[in-house]
């Protein structure tokens, strides 16, 4: 039986990486499906994940971004 939480960690891993090594990476969900290989609910399950963690914060253009209260300093 697949271990679906440890496969979403890894993706969660992965896209973290790549959005912290590509500063001002802005991707819409259909690319981000394209970009990583996945179907549907593990998009789905990996952008929301990602939002909850304010890790990404989605554009009103639909585009996901790196949620900005990452980037303010601590103690601001």
């Amino acid at each position: 039986m697949p271990n679906h939480d440890a496969d979403l960690g890894r993706w969660v891993a992965l896209v973290k990486g790549e959005y912290h090594d590509m500063p001002g990476l802005n991707l819409t969900r259909a690319q981000v499906r394209r970009m990583w290989g996945l179907e549907d609910g593990e998009c789905d399950l990996l952008l929301q994940q990602l939002q909850t963690s304010h890790f990404l914060r989605v554009t009103p253009g639909g585009f996901y971004v790196l949620d900005e209260e990452l980037l303010v300093p601590a103690g601001r």
